[in-house]
């Protein structure tokens, strides 16, 4: 899969246009709505601040961020930002405000324009103590603090170096969403959150909490013009089989499909979209960060390097590739497709005679009892796939699984986010990025939330990272970390995945990233 990456291209970008007939239905110049089919719409929340990365499929297209991401190049065009600058240590941002760029409402009621004030406000919202989206912890930790010299002048003062701020945590893969800050201070978080106010190119018009999100769009927006879609309607299908059958009938146009389903899909007359490189299915060990007691818990088996060793070989990762994901992956050596990390060989091949000598060196030979939860993410519908997967493996070297699916946001989140060490294991996935810092930042860092595994040689080679204001010295020492990650087993990496979509004829080109699926906002309508 590595030969159809684009050099320096972390995302590949996707423009496909539907050109095959599908099912019957209202002609192109009579659908007006986009149907999107999710298997799961996550938080159903509406500000920054109030849930996870992964609503950026609707969030995307409500907000807009001070950069954006060129579909080709991945560098960092103007967005709310019209231009910006850097001082040399990387540790001072001055960002330019785009003049006259409008909030509004589903009501077509205008709440003022972006001016400094609510990017300032925004950013502190995103780092506030209350604050649950994915990056809050590691965006507290690095920056210091925000100033406004004037009006539509921005001042992003960092703790440490962060060179790639602006294709990074300030683009549109970020959820640093500019929202109006008159209007939430007086309307409140429930209301805000409730009747959202933006400057996307379309608005929330309505929310059946549970069941679909309907968001209609902004007539002559500044940055889009017109999108051709008059609505986009996400609605929430956790059932696969659900939601081939709704691509099948006409019901949804676009919809994130099982590996096994693409050729009956495509048999059906309709197109399979494949975003390259999108996610990373790999496994987390719970209660396994010894740099931060809180979250260390030694009563656990694979608290040692061994155990964790002996589970890693037991897996046979090429055949998850080849059966799970239908070739439409390769084996990863490495948490998530980063730059830094995209060589990164793996560790070990499948033996499980080897595995069941290590178990029983750390002192297992009879195994021991573990238990899974797995749950969906969008991408990751196949994580609960996965983890029966390896449930099955590890039963061969008698490690005995008991398997839970469970909601994430519910249940796995607010446990792996609570200062305390967790006692299962779990599948999660990486995403592809194109700063390599960033998952080191929310992974492998003690105070991160969402820390996976630190010890006191990884913080020592992540400080020299986080103090260094070389681009190049910064990827050289993220390149040594992922090695050192993968040497201690400080998790199992499955594979690097490509992300397959089913899409009506109805669909135009979609630019979509890998880089966080976004762009929802700008697929057009086929002619």
């Amino acid at each position: 899969m590595k030969n159809k990456i684009i050099v320096a291209a972390l995302a590949v970008v996707l423009v496909v246009s539907m050109t095959v007939a599908g099912c019957a239905g209202p002609g192109p110049a009579e659908k007006d709505t986009l149907v999107v089919a999710l298997s799961t719409l996550h938080e159903e929340t509406f500000l920054p601040w109030n849930g996870g990365l992964a609503r950026i499929f609707y969030m995307d297209c409500l907000y807009e961020t001070l950069t954006f991401l060129d579909p080709v190049t991945l560098e960092a065009v103007p967005g709310l930002a019209e231009s910006w600058n850097r001082s040399d240590d990387a540790k001072t941002w001055t960002f330019h405000i785009r003049r006259g760029v409008p909030f509004r409402d589903a009501l077509g009621n205008i709440y003022g324009n972006v001016t400094a004030a609510d990017v300032k406000y925004s950013i502190e919202g995103v780092i506030s103590p209350g604050s649950i989206v994915g990056p809050a912890s590691v965006l507290r930790d690095l920056i210091d603090n925000v100033t406004t010299p004037d009006d539509y002048t921005v001042v992003v003062n960092l703790k440490s170096p962060d060179p790639l701020l602006d294709v990074g945590y300030f683009s549109q893969a970020n959820p640093v969403w500019i929202v109006c800050k008159s209007y939430c201070e007086s309307k409140g978080n429930w209301t805000a959150n409730a009747q959202p106010v933006g400057t996307g190119p379309y608005v929330l018009k309505s929310h059946s909490p549970g069941s679909s999100i309907l968001l209609e769009r902004v007539e002559n927006h500044w940055r889009m013009g017109t999108p051709d879609w008059k609505y986009i309607k996400f609605v929430k299908v956790p059932e696969e089989a659900t939601r081939v059958a709704m691509l099948q009938t006409g019901e949804a146009d676009l919809a994130p499909i099982n590996y096994d389903s693409v050729d009956g899909v495509r048999a059906a007359g309709l197109q399979i979209l494949t975003v390259p490189n999108s996610w990373s299915p790999y496994i987390v060990f719970g209660g396994t960060v010894p740099a931060r007691p809180a979250r260390w818990n030694p009563a656990n088996p694979w608290s040692n390097v061994t155990v964790r060793e002996a589970l890693n070989l037991a897996i046979d990762k090429q055949a998850i590739v080849d059966t799970i994901f239908h070739g439409q992956a390769e084996v990863a050596g490495a948490q998530s497709y980063v730059p830094a990390w995209m060589n990164i060989t793996p560790w070990g091949s499948y033996n499980v005679t080897r595995a069941r000598e290590l178990l029983a060196e750390a002192g297992y030979p009879n195994g021991f009892n573990v238990t899974i939860k797995a749950y969906t993410t969008s991408p990751g519908a196949e994580l609960p796939l996965v983890a029966q997967a390896v449930a099955s493996y590890w039963e061969a070297i008698n490690v005995t699984c008991t398997v839970y699916t469970v909601d994430y946001a519910s249940v796995v989140r607010p446990e792996w986010t609570g200062d305390n060490a967790t006692w299962y294991i779990f599948p999660h996935r990486g995403m592809s990025m194109t700063d390599s810092i960033q998952p080191i930042k929310s992974a492998f860092d003690k105070n991160s939330k969402f820390v996976v595994y630190a010890d006191n040689e990884t913080e020592a080679l992540k400080d020299l990272i986080y103090a260094s204001s070389d681009p190049a010295y910064r990827e050289q020492k993220a390149y040594e970390m992922g090695l050192l990650l993968r040497d201690k087993v400080a998790f199992i990496p499955i594979a690097v995945c490509d992300e397959p979509y089913g899409a009506s004829d109805y669909v135009g080109d979609w630019p979509a990233l890998s880089v966080t699926v976004t762009n929802i906002y700008k697929i057009t309508r086929a002619t």
